[in-house]
């Protein structure tokens, strides 16, 4: 290539790049292949306009190739995510261990412990309203003093032992009269609180 055709390719080039879209990587490939095919039309006698057309004919359009290198770049992208997701060691571990998780967690809600919420006063001043509390469930042993947590309908409620009887508890919470309730109905004991 003379240096004035060589000054007109790369003049060509650059006018070319500034219409692509590419990664430079592939930008840096295809302006190869350019340079490649346009110094073989000069050497065929053609002006250096005419061999980059020629070349860019070859190469193909613009347009084309974004669409191809899109494609392909997808598809890779959408492969190399899918296999690095499923591959991942970190989210293994992760799934393992919420699968875990969860196979201690419900069996032991339903049967071991429960977690409530004291809505009212009604064994103020040791719960307040809206603390958290924990429910033993499993055949809680109940003494005077204790707080147990008990089922009336639809609700749980909170209340204060005064006394364990054959037939059930004697409970009571504040400002209303000592009642006593069944064991079935008896949810569990409370064994912690938070605010």
């Amino acid at each position: 290539m003379e240096s004035d055709d060589r000054v007109e390719i790369e003049a060509l080039l650059a006018r070319w790049r500034v219409g692509c879209a590419f990664s430079s990587e592939i930008i840096e490939e295809l302006e190869a292949h350019l340079r490649e095919a346009a110094a073989a039309g000069l050497a065929q006698g053609l002006s250096a306009a005419q061999a980059f057309r020629e070349a860019q004919t070859r190469l193909g359009e613009t347009a084309e190739l974004q669409s191809e290198f899109a494609k392909v770049e997808s598809t890779r992208t959408s492969k190399s995510m899918n296999s690095s997701i499923l591959k991942s060691p970190r989210l293994r571990r992760i799934t393992r261990n919420l699968i875990i998780l969860i196979a201690v967690a419900l069996p032991l809600r339903a049967f071991v412990l429960a977690p409530y919420r004291a809505v009212g006063a009604s064994v103020a001043p040791e719960i307040l309203p809206g603390s958290r509390v924990l429910a033993w469930k499993i055949a809680p042993k109940f003494s005077p003093g204790d707080i147990a947590v008990y089922r009336s309908g639809e609700y749980t409620f909170l209340g204060r032992v005064t006394a364990v009887r054959a037939d059930g508890l004697s409970i009571t919470r504040n400002n209303q009269p000592e009642q006593t309730i069944a064991y079935d109905v008896v949810v569990g004991r409370v064994i912690a609180a938070t605010r």
